[in-house]
């Protein structure tokens, strides 16, 4: 049954690990599937955790975010600036219901063994034609019950990329890019007899 598991978790990071190379990174510029992207730090700051692979030490570092201030040199504005943004539908869904419905159901996911899964999903970038161009999303990690993480690289990619579009942002009545914060934020879903809830 291990070695299931375990095949289940390879499948799983193999197949996200192809959408983690569509981002191009050359300091604060980002190459995202033809689209340019410019970061800036705007005053959030975060804390990570640093574990050492040898003595398995953990430290914590505070680090600058960085976010997306424009695509392709055009502004984009955030959800307090602009019209219709507060909460993007997606079919009548938020986008936060979209990817937890899609994990909920995910086969692969189902399969594993009872535990937790742990991510995080800061935010996301909508263009002026309600499609999502961008998004800041923290690898996947699975919690054993014997207290050990695994890397479960969950493919966000394909699910946003394919999302349906959503009503534009619009500014003095036109639509522009716009930067949504995430109501997600840090997540831990359980997983119990292949059932996953919040």
């Amino acid at each position: 049954m291990k070695k299931l598991h375990l095949l289940i978790l390879l499948l799983i990071t193999a197949t996200a690990a192809r959408s983690q190379n569509l981002f191009v990174y050359n300091g604060n510029e980002v190459t995202y599937k033809n689209n340019h992207f410019h970061l800036e730090h705007l005053g959030r700051m975060d804390t990570i955790k640093v574990i050492d692979t040898i003595t398995e030490n953990e430290t914590y570092k505070i680090i600058k975010v960085k976010e997306p201030v424009s695509i392709n040199d055009r502004k984009i504005y955030t959800s307090n600036q602009v019209s219709n943004a507060t909460v993007p539908l997606i079919n009548g869904n938020s986008i936060d219901k979209l990817i937890i419905d899609n994990i909920k159901n995910n086969t692969f996911i189902k399969c594993l063994p009872d535990g937790s899964l742990h991510f995080t999903i800061n935010y996301i970038v909508v263009d002026e034609k309600g499609k999502i161009a961008y998004y800041d999303w923290n690898y996947m990690k699975y919690l054993e019950p014997d207290g050990i993480y695994r890397a479960v690289n969950f493919d966000i990619d394909s699910l946003l990329s394919n999302a349906p579009a959503m009503k534009p942002a619009t500014l003095n009545g036109k639509k522009v890019p716009v930067l949504i914060k995430s109501e997600l934020g840090n997540i831990i879903l359980k997983i119990r007899n292949h059932e996953i809830s919040r």
